[in-house]
């Protein structure tokens, strides 16, 4: 027995709804700039910052990583893809320039996620190409190898370095 029925109190009834609006991807206009996706928790992302920029300080234990002039930019975005069980799944995006090549970093950051959905989202909504257009250019943070790739085979085209 509780101290409000004791009292006779009844425990107030909490129908709380917290609403918010999450952009529309054509919102935004860096979708359609981006060079290549990768796939980074924020903990993956300051590691290849770390191991991949000229600002970062670590090293390989089999030798000297490339590094790259990163630029952040600090205005994220929060994208709702779908639903899933009346749930929202959310993806939250950063954009890094990377030696002159945008770069999104997405990450699934809603309590509940569906990767199919956010695939096929990325596909129609995100997905450039590189190796002359034959490759999609998405990736994780494992294989960011694929990334730094296409960089280097943008500037090429570019005439840089």
């Amino acid at each position: 027995m509780s101290w409000r029925s004791v009292l006779g109190i009844k425990k107030p009834e909490r129908k709380v709804k917290i609403v918010f609006e999450y952009p529309d991807a054509s919102e935004e206009p860096r979708f359609a700039k981006t060079q290549f996706v990768v796939e980074a928790a924020s903990y993956e992302k300051h590691v290849l910052w770390s191991q991949h920029s000229h600002q970062g300080s670590l090293n390989s234990s089999i030798g000297k990583l490339p590094k790259f002039e990163w630029v952040q930019d600090h205005q994220g975005r929060m994208i709702k893809v779908g639903e899933l069980g009346g749930r929202p799944v959310i993806v939250t995006f950063f954009w890094f320039t990377i030696d002159g090549v945008l770069v999104a970093f997405w990450e699934a950051t809603s309590q509940v996620v569906d990767h199919k959905m956010i695939e096929e989202w990325l596909e129609a909504n995100c997905a450039p190409r590189y190796d002359n257009g034959h490759r999609l250019a998405h990736c994780d943070a494992f294989n960011f190898s694929h990334c730094l790739s296409a960089i280097r085979e943008f500037n090429k085209a570019k005439g840089n370095k």
